[in-house]
């Protein structure tokens, strides 16, 4: 799989539900009450970009077990669009 997908794919933290985010993000910003509540914000952290790459690599995955092909043409298709919403915004 190209370099530029992986690189493209760091957006993807933004796929899990705002409140989500916003509960996690409270959680980091306060200070731990206990032990546990420090050693579990780490873990959501982590959770909240380690679950949507999981999503996405295995609907890869799917994708190719279906044909190279598609996936290849998928790839293609979402790098475009980035492209194009780049040219749109004046990026190049």
């Amino acid at each position: 799989m190209p370099l530029w997908f992986g690189f493209a794919d760091l957006g993807v933290q933004g796929l899990p539900p705002g409140p989500m985010r916003r509960r996690v993000a409270r959680w980091v910003g306060s200070d731990a009450e206990t032990p546990l509540m420090a050693a579990f914000v780490p873990f959501a952290v982590g959770a909240i970009w380690t679950l949507p790459f999981l999503g996405l690599f295995g609907l890869g995955w799917l994708i190719w077990l279906a044909g190279r092909d598609a996936l290849v043409w998928l790839a293609d298709c979402y790098f475009d669009i980035l492209l194009w919403l780049t040219h749109l915004s004046g990026g190049f």
